[in-house]
């Protein structure tokens, strides 16, 4: 088989460069995963990464997709977070492009990120019922019994 034959063969992947390219999507998305769930979980970074072995700045530059996860360390941040390998690619669909919900846009998903995170350090639980309360009659919808 000669190269332009196996050029031919399969998709062919563009090199990229953070540099000139910037950050790859799918980073960015596995990322806004991994800063999603440490929220939700209540975890600085700085305790994430040393969990892991990692410092808040490494921590950092994983959730914005600046420097890729390794497979291994995937893994142990999933152990970490309790979640499996598969959560840090949900959104995306077969071609590596995340799903985009209808009127949903990134920064509604920061914002979000930001109010789970807010929500889960409340260590009071009597403090966070107390807030989701509020935040349901804002939203002028039914409330929640138990959480």
């Amino acid at each position: 088989m000669s190269v332009s034959d196996a050029d031919s063969a399969g998709p062919s992947f563009k090199r990229r460069t953070v540099i000139f390219d910037g950050p790859d999507p799918i980073d960015q998305h596995v990322g806004g995963q991994l800063r999603l769930r440490r929220a939700q979980a209540g975890m600085t970074q700085t305790e994430l990464g040393a969990k892991v072995g990692l410092s808040f700045q490494a921590v950092q530059k994983y959730e914005t997709g600046e420097n890729r996860i390794s497979a291994s360390r995937l893994y142990q941040l999933a152990r970490v977070l309790n979640v499996s390998l598969p959560y840090f690619f949900d959104g995306l669909d077969e071609t590596g492009n995340p799903e985009q919900a209808v009127g949903v846009s990134d920064l509604t998903r920061k914002e979000a990120s930001m109010v789970l995170g807010a929500y889960y350090g409340i260590k009071d639980p009597r403090l966070r019922s107390a807030c989701l309360l509020i935040m349901t009659r804002m939203a002028d919808r039914p409330t929640v019994d138990s959480v």
